[in-house]
């Protein structure tokens, strides 16, 4: 019993964890996987924390990260390992940064693993190096700078994202809550700054092998192993998995009495279908804008245009055609509610 339940709270972590996580692990579990899993009960995982502590002090027993990280969790080579990777791991369950871990850490460990939110506090207390509860730009850049995702495809922190969430000069901190939507984000931004990176010649195009690379690299754990075999494939012949096109509608109450529908519909989609239709939607607007395929007065959804050129230009005419005393007349059309009903072929 005692050894299914530390496999338990392993596979919950690695399960929780290693797939956003970029180091290089090595994991070799006591039971197999189980579905489910339930909270331990404080006798057992008393048993469970004494098996693997190897420090005693006074009545009390602690585990040092090596027993946590290496000896328990088996996530690194106890003799061919990174000691960066070894403390950051190890500390993020040691919260009162002594370099021991208690049995009411190993406890509280166990009871976040059971949270819905997991990853993202598991990630948090990774990052938060102090134990500040808040996240300062320099621990968010040490730690991704020494990730194997950042040593493959650099992350550009000088950039318009980390200005947004850490301000202009970087010395915003960041609480949990603000944290949970920079990683949630991040791996789009790294995505599209790769992108840029492999657009050589800015014309919104790359070549299968790179885009092979920017998903395995950076989307590789929402890839199936026939897709991760296929991308190449998928890419030069043109296929689009039907897969991608899969949609789910959550409805959301927008205000009132809960019993009364009135409900607005979040549409959830693939984030390889988005990922994959930004690149191409980027091919197709740099096509147009090279064969002039846009007429000269659509301003909206164009790079360095906007709606208010064309109020510009209608101002003007306006004054234009008042100083001659003219009449003019004004047609506004909204397509907002009709749009899906619009026969393309006759606009």
């Amino acid at each position: 019993m005692t050894r299914k339940m530390a496999a338990s709270i392993r596979e919950k972590y690695l399960a929780r964890f290693s797939a956003k996580w970029p180091f290089a692990t090595k994991v070799e579990c006591e039971a197999h996987k189980e579905e489910g899993l339930m909270r331990a009960d404080s006798e057992h995982l008393r048993t469970i924390f004494n098996k693997y502590a190897s420090v005693t002090e006074g009545d009390e027993k602690f585990m040092t990260y090596p027993d946590f990280i290496q000896r328990f969790l088996q996530l690194l080579d106890t003799k061919d390992y990174n000691e960066y990777t070894l403390q950051l791991f190890g500390s993020s369950i040691d919260t009162s940064r002594d370099g021991k871990i208690s049995f009411t850490e190993f406890q509280a460990f166990e009871h976040l693993l059971s949270l819905p939110d997991a990853m993202y506090r598991l990630s948090f207390q990774i990052y938060d190096r102090n134990g500040s509860g808040f996240l300062s730009f320099k621990e968010f850049e040490d730690i991704v700078k020494h990730t194997t995702l950042h040593k493959t495809i650099p992350f550009n922190f000088d950039c318009d994202f980390i200005q947004l969430h850490f301000g202009v000069d970087k010395s915003r901190r960041i609480s949990y809550a603000e944290f949970t939507q920079l990683i949630h984000d991040f791996n789009e931004e790294h995505a599209l700054q790769a992108f840029r990176k492999f657009d050589h010649d800015n014309n919104g195009y790359i070549n299968a092998k790179d885009f092979e690379e920017i998903m395995i690299s950076l989307k590789s754990y929402l890839l199936t192993p026939f897709v991760q075999e296929n991308l190449v494939s998928i890419f030069e012949v043109r296929y689009f998995p039907e897969k991608w096109s899969d949609s789910y509608v959550i409805p959301l109450h927008k205000k009132g009495s809960i019993n009364t529908v009135d409900n607005r519909g979040i549409t959830l989609l693939s984030c390889l279908g988005k990922l994959f239709t930004r690149i191409f939607n980027n091919r197709l607007k740099s096509w147009a804008e090279y064969y002039n395929v846009y007429v000269e007065a659509q301003a909206g959804f164009r790079p360095n245009m906007s709606t208010i050129d064309n109020v510009f230009v209608l101002n003007g005419l306006i004054n234009h055609v008042l100083n001659q005393g003219k009449q003019l007349f004004k047609v506004f059309i909204d397509y907002t509610k009709a749009f899906d009903y619009v026969v393309k072929d006759n606009l």
